[in-house]
């Protein structure tokens, strides 16, 4: 179904159909695990495709195209990536695109490394190593065709995502400089490829993005408050994490992400929710 494909490239970045499980499996394997699947099937080849892959560090969530709810579902409960079981496709959409709204928030959640100057392991080692790469990409010279590379970047990773190709098109015509903040703080193809990067440290992606952050440096810079105030994030974060805070008083912490904050408490609240 056409309309279908259309509608789940508009909320899914690369969308692939296979008619044969192996060369599925094969493909799942060949994925970096630092990406993630969303997997479509039906019940019937899900009931022996599922257990085959479900294990597998890239599928990040399965949902089951059904004929009717009253399939026997008792093989389900035992696989947690199963996500939901739906009749029609409109229903199986609106699943999709809420999931990818909570995924959107667990994974831009606060990433931060913590040096320990009485110790010498290699999380420090790691912790200065990337300090440094960071310092260096800071302070290298862009390029004029930076962002056409960049660019040339995008249309492949989003190939065949309508939306993110006219969001990109738009970009080339009109970004300027003194705009990026603007442009990071929409939910478009450039602050999740940024994103990304830090979370997983492709030093390839942010080398192609160094226009990009020296001009969000700059607008910092300009923009910067000369005198503290009180700003609000909401974040949920494991009780481990907190007690790792907690006893890192004195250390130093490096946040490794771009943190978006508000003014208004309540905004920041009703923010999270969305």
């Amino acid at each position: 179904n056409l309309s279908i494909q259309r509608k789940l490239r508009t909320i899914i970045n690369h969308f692939k159909i296979f008619q044969n499980e192996d060369a599925c499996e094969e493909h799942i394997k060949s994925m970096s695990d630092d990406d993630y699947i969303i997997l479509i099937t039906n019940d019937q080849i899900g009931e022996k495709f599922i257990p085959r892959i479900h294990n597998s560090q890239q599928i990040f969530s399965i949902y089951i195209h059904a004929q009717n709810k009253n399939i026997d579902q008792r093989w389900m409960n035992q696989f947690p990536k199963i996500k939901s079981i739906c009749v029609n496709y409109d229903e199986l959409i609106k699943r999709i695109e809420l999931d990818q709204i909570k995924y959107k928030n667990i994974t831009n959640k606060i990433l931060f490394e913590i040096f320990h100057s009485d110790e010498k392991n290699d999380s420090n080692q790691k912790f200065i190593y990337w300090q440094i790469l960071i310092d260096i990409l800071l302070q290298m010279d862009s390029m004029p065709n930076d962002m056409i590379d960049f660019l040339s970047l995008c249309r492949m990773q989003y190939k065949g995502n309508k939306v993110h190709l006219n969001i990109i098109r738009e970009f080339q015509q009109n970004y300027r400089p003194d705009a990026a903040i603007w442009w990071f703080t929409r939910d478009t193809f450039i602050s999740q490829l940024l994103n990304k990067a830090l979370r997983v440290r492709n030093m390839d992606v942010l080398f192609f993005l160094r226009f990009f952050i020296h001009n969000i440096e700059r607008q910092l810079k300009e923009y910067r408050c000369l005198t503290p105030i009180q700003v609000y994030r909401y974040e949920l974060i494991l009780n481990k994490e907190m007690e790792m805070l907690k006893n890192s008083i004195g250390q130093y912490i490096s946040i490794n992400n771009f943190l978006l904050t508000k003014l208004d408490r309540n905004l920041a609240l009703i923010s999270s929710n969305t």
